[in-house]
């Protein structure tokens, strides 16, 4: 239920534009909120009301699995977005040079990114 919850709050504020640390920090509060009854959400009827805790876990025990949860979603970002950057990088230096970019400049960047790798 914790992890659904981490899992859903974190997606939606990515999808909106936000970077995964701040998603974390803000999906931490949110869940925090939520256990200090300061959280409120639509029921069924659309009326406000603060948000039940989940009943079955101890704050303490909610928080540490909302920890992990949000260390591995963070650790997937990370781990994916060096993927697509250096994907990135690299399809952008096999078009310019197939467009036959020959600068000092470029020369000098490509040596760079050998020595890089």
């Amino acid at each position: 239920m914790i992890t659904d919850f981490i899992i859903d709050k974190m997606s939606s504020y990515i999808v909106g534009g936000m970077r995964p640390e701040t998603a974390a920090y803000f999906t931490r509060g949110e869940l925090a909120a939520i256990y200090k009854g300061q959280h409120y959400s639509k029921d069924v009827s659309g009326a406000f009301r603060v948000t039940p805790p989940p009943k079955t876990l101890h704050v303490a025990t909610a928080m540490g699995k909302a920890d992990a949860a949000i260390m591995e979603i963070l650790k997937y970002y990370a781990e994916n977005a060096k993927r697509e950057r250096t994907e990135t990088i690299d399809r952008l230096i096999a078009e310019m040079i197939q467009a036959g970019i020959n600068t000092n400049k470029f020369n000098e960047i490509l040596r760079g990114a050998e020595g890089a790798s």
